[in-house]
């Protein structure tokens, strides 16, 4: 089981670009980005993630868009995300073993101590009487 976050936002990229020609003194620099991520719950990794992106200028004087001049988009390549699903599972075993056996050592431990103490006290009486 994976959660799937997804998010649609717009991401101001003319201070990253000014270098580009006009970015900064009379265009701007918008992008739509459409975001895609799958998390593994337990661990919290990321098994896969991509997304797809619209970059447009927009005039900095009024802010209204001109025209799109760039898309792309971002994806993990399929042995990626079979390798972090492979991560994934080696440490949930391990959460899941530090959640359950380790409970379950200490409570053994803290069982021997108390019968070991309790053990000890009748001895410790039935030599008193004797």
């Amino acid at each position: 089981d994976v959660f799937h976050y997804k998010a649609d936002f717009v991401a101001d990229q003319t201070e990253e670009l000014s270098w580009l020609p006009l970015v900064g003194e009379e265009r701007g620099i918008e992008l739509d980005v459409d975001l895609h991520m799958y998390v593994e719950p337990v661990t919290g990794r990321m098994i896969k993630y991509w997304d797809n992106a619209t970059a447009y200028y927009y005039d900095l004087k009024t802010g209204e868009r001109m025209h799109p001049w760039n898309k792309f988009s971002n994806e993990m390549v399929s042995a990626s995300v079979h390798n972090q699903v492979e991560a994934a599972k080696d440490a949930k075993k391990a959460i899941m073993y530090e959640r359950k056996i380790v409970p379950v050592a200490l409570l053994v431990v803290a069982l021997f101590f108390f019968f070991n103490a309790w053990f000890y006290r009748k001895v410790m009486t039935i030599k008193r009487l004797l």
